[in-house]
């Protein structure tokens, strides 16, 4: 049985038991109904930005950018994050919201409109070069894959055999039954593993057992 079972493997879930794993948590069990990353985070944009209104969300950011720099292109791309007003009350939003920001390090500043960007309604803009764009369901992934690594948990298929918590082993006694059977990624395995469906969640979730293909 799994010590620490952690509900989602999207962005959120997978950052957790990727720390969790930094921190040396020996059993941890990741479940989800789909493959990593294909829920909500499958369908969000990507942006990376440290341009916050408020300062626990601004430190937040400041704090998370170094670990996508530290990812690289194949998964950040670094190509900044601009605001623009178009109206007086608006402009003064981002000039107080930069004040903030370059408080707490960020290096936001004003900027010039991008060639290309229509112009005439706006009356100014802001930007930092350290934001930009990343690959949210790659980034779930890499998470996934670092926090294997560390042998959190590890299930090596087919996942009826038995599965490797740490350097641990627990046979699973939860056989899959019938097609109504979901595929999911529990426990830090390979995407494809399946849980039978009962209930509102997956048995990985409630057993930390894993089920057969």
């Amino acid at each position: 049985m799994a010590r620490i079972v952690v509900a989602g493997a999207g962005a959120i879930g997978a950052s957790v038991a990727y720390h969790l794993a930094l921190r040396g948590a020996p059993d941890v069990v990741l479940a989800d109904r789909g493959e990593v990353g294909s829920g909500s985070t499958g369908k969000a944009m990507g942006g990376v930005r440290q341009q916050f209104s408020t300062e626990p969300e601004v430190r937040l950011a400041r704090d998370s950018i170094r670990f996508f720099e530290e990812l690289g292109p194949s998964f950040f791309h670094q190509v900044g994050y601009l605001f623009l007003a178009t109206t007086r009350p608006g402009l003064a939003e981002l000039e107080e919201r930069m004040a903030l920001q370059r408080s707490l390090g960020v290096p936001v500043e004003r900027a010039a409109l991008p060639a290309g960007v229509r112009g005439d309604d706006v009356l100014g803009a802001v930007a930092c070069w350290r934001d930009g764009v990343a690959d949210p369901p790659a980034v779930t992934r890499e998470l996934v894959r670092r926090a294997r690594e560390r042998e959190t948990a590890i299930a090596t298929p087919p996942c009826a055999g038995r599965l490797s918590f740490g350097r641990r082993d627990t046979a699973s006694r939860y056989p899959r039954s019938g097609p109504e059977a979901t595929r999911t990624c529990c426990s830090l395995c390979t995407p494809g593993a399946a849980t039978t469906r009962s209930g509102a969640l997956p048995r990985a979730i409630r057993s930390g057992g894993c089920s057969s293909r």
